[in-house]
């Protein structure tokens, strides 16, 4: 199919696209398009920080009316303030570094449209830096749980520590980025120091040390895809998780470079760890091993 034909087809179920509005129905002009824009740190929400420049920048164009997008970060919504312009937005995604997909079947449409304009599900304009609070959140209890269970800081340390480090990222993560500033070793890097600093000021340098050492040892425990990876493996190896606790299954993306050795159920919260002489979750509990072990 040409892309003329997948644009006339886009175009005709934009037009037959209807949204109920304050008081009777109403036609709008939407389109829907499939983004890759799930944040790493936190499970299930859209990346606040790499929506939002998208967003500012649509909100300077008179053609656009509104721009949503769902909670998990996974479907972007234009609202045109008349007629669809594809090329405009594809200029815009293209800009910030967004690989789109346009959605064009009508039963697509229903499916990736579902609970559109809900709150809670889906999110307008700069309404995205709720995200990016709720991520904040997420990356503090990181930063400093691993500690309290490894018995380097106490409770009462870990959440004074955590508020402060809460309360800095809901700055940091609100600001307003581009792609490769937010990606760059700089940020990066940043980040890593001044969540030292943090630590550093409520339980001294040594004591710091001694947390971000036994961090750097663990780092890989976390290998969730993010949004802000470089590259992504689309013929990645697929494996279902099943927990032993409620036995809850979950299809994930095996990691190639690092062992997962850490893996929360979604359903019931229990954390899993690898059995004895296992290098991995996957290796224990999945449908397929990690790539060392399945020549096994």
């Amino acid at each position: 199919m040409t892309p003329k034909s997948l644009y006339a087809i886009g175009f005709f179920a934009l037009l037959t696209t209807l949204v109920q509005c304050n008081g009777p129905a109403q036609k709008e002009i939407i389109s829907f398009y499939k983004v890759p824009l799930t944040c790493g740190a936190a499970a299930g929400i859209g990346c606040g920080s790499r929506i939002k420049p998208l967003f500012i920048d649509t909100e300077k164009e008179k053609g656009i009316k509104e721009s949503w997008t769902n909670r998990q970060g996974t479907v972007i919504a234009i609202v045109w303030a008349e007629n669809e312009n594809e090329k405009l937005i594809q200029s815009l995604f293209a800009k910030n570094d967004i690989e789109a997909e346009l959605v064009y079947d009508s039963a697509a449409i229903n499916k990736v449209s579902a609970g559109f304009k809900q709150q809670g599900k889906w999110l307008k304009g700069m309404d995205v830096d709720q995200l990016s609070i709720e991520e904040a959140g997420v990356i503090a209890k990181d930063l400093t749980q691993f500690a309290e269970d490894a018995k380097l800081i106490t409770q009462g340390e870990c959440e004074k520590i955590r508020k402060d480090i809460e309360a800095y990222f809901k700055k940091e993560l609100v600001a307003v980025r581009t792609y490769d500033n937010l990606k760059s070793s700089a940020t990066q890097d940043k980040w890593m120091l001044d969540g030292y600093a943090i630590y550093e000021n409520h339980i001294g340098k040594q004591r710091a040390d001694s947390v971000k050492a036994f961090y750097a040892s663990h780092k890989q425990e976390n290998t969730e895809e993010s949004c802000c990876d470089e590259e992504k493996n689309e013929t990645a190896l697929k494996s279902d998780i099943t927990c032993p606790k409620c036995g809850h299954k979950k299809t994930e993306t095996v990691p190639t470079d690092v062992c997962l050795i850490k893996y929360s159920c979604e359903k019931c919260k229990t954390v899993l760890f690898p059995k004895d002489g296992d290098c991995c979750v996957f290796c224990s509990y999945g449908t397929h091993k990690c790539p060392s072990k399945q020549g096994e």
